[in-house]
C-alpha cells in the first residue's frame, strides 16, 4: 500500500510538472510606472517637446511556451487620442510605431526599421538610421537593451521568416482597440519578451484589457492604461465652499467700509 502510494505521488508530481512546463502565459505588465511627460523627460529620456502634460505608458510583452501570436490587442480606451502618433501611408492604417521587439534588436532589414522606434541590427546599441525625428518619430529604448528581446526559434509556416518576425505598426482596430498584427506567424513556442511598446495619451491610468491571440486561442488580462474619459473636474466640498463665501463677504465688507471713510 505504502509503495503505491508512493508511485501515485511521483506520477501527480510529473503530471504537475509537465503541465506547468507546458503552461501557455501571454502577459502585458507595466515596464515603468505611467508618468505624466516633464521636461525632464525631452531633455534626458527622448520625449517630445509636444507630449509634455500627457501620461505615458510602456508596455511590456512577456509569453510563455506561446506559438507567435498573429496578433494582440489593448482595449478599453480611446487610441484615436494617442499622442504618439505617426502619419505615414507606409504603415497602411497604422499610427504607433514607437515599438521594440526581436526584428527591432537583431534584424538588418532596413524597411523594416520605419515600423519602429528605433533599432540596433544584433548591436548594443538603439539607433536612429532612417527613422525620422518628431512626434511618434524616434526614440530610444531607454527600458531595454537589445539583447533583452527573445531570439528567434524557428521560422514561419512559409519558411521564409525568423520568428518571431516583425510586429507591424498599431492600428486602431475600432473606437476601444488598438491591434498590433505580426508579419510571420508560426506554431514555434516562444519563451520571454517579445515585444515593448510606448503610448502617450491625454488621460491618466485606469484598467483596460489585454489580449494576446494565437491559433484559435487567446488570453487576456488587465494593465494600466489610459481612462476612458477624463475624470471629472474636482468639486468643493460644502464646507469648503461655506469659506469662500465668508471669505468673500469679509472681503466686501472690508471695501465697503474703506470707501465709507474715504467719503
Amino acid at each position: 500500500m505504502l509503495r503505491q502510494f508512493s508511485y501515485a505521488l511521483v506520477t501527480l508530481s510529473l503530471i504537475l510538472s509537465v503541465g506547468t512546463a507546458n503552461a501557455q502565459t501571454f502577459v502585458v505588465s507595466l515596464a515603468t510606472a505611467p508618468k505624466i511627460i516633464d521636461m525632464n523627460d525631452v531633455l534626458f529620456f527622448g520625449a517630445n517637446a509636444a507630449e509634455i502634460g500627457n501620461w505615458q505608458y510602456i508596455y511590456d510583452v512577456n509569453v510563455t511556451s506561446w506559438n507567435f501570436a498573429p496578433r494582440f490587442t489593448l482595449s478599453g480606451f480611446n487610441p484615436s487620442l494617442i499622442v504618439n502618433q505617426r502619419a505615414s501611408t507606409a504603415f497602411g492604417n497604422g499610427i504607433l510605431t514607437q515599438k521594440w521587439d526581436r526584428t527591432a534588436a537583431r534584424s538588418s532589414n532596413v524597411p523594416a526599421r520605419q515600423n519602429y522606434g528605433s533599432y540596433a541590427a544584433a548591436g548594443p546599441t538603439w539607433l536612429q538610421g532612417g527613422i525620422p525625428s518628431g512626434v511618434g518619430g524616434f526614440i530610444q529604448n531607454y527600458w531595454h537593451a537589445p539583447a533583452d528581446y527573445t531570439v528567434s526559434a524557428g521560422t514561419d509556416f512559409s519558411g521564409g521568416f525568423p520568428i518571431p518576425d516583425y510586429i507591424r505598426a498599431g492600428f486602431i482596430e475600432n473606437p476601444t482597440t488598438l491591434s498590433f498584427n505580426s508579419k510571420a506567424t508560426s506554431s514555434t513556442a516562444q519563451n520571454g519578451l517579445i515585444a515593448t511598446i510606448r503610448l502617450v495619451h491625454p488621460y491618466g491610468p485606469a484598467g483596460i484589457t489585454y489580449t494576446g491571440i494565437q491559433f484559435g486561442n487567446s488570453i487576456s488580462g488587465t494593465v494600466l492604461g489610459p481612462a476612458v474619459a477624463p475624470p471629472p473636474p474636482a468639486v468643493p466640498e460644502p464646507s469648503t465652499l461655506a469659506l469662500i463665501l465668508a471669505s468673500l463677504v469679509g472681503s466686501a465688507a472690508v471695501l465697503y467700509h474703506r470707501r465709507r471713510r474715504r467719503t
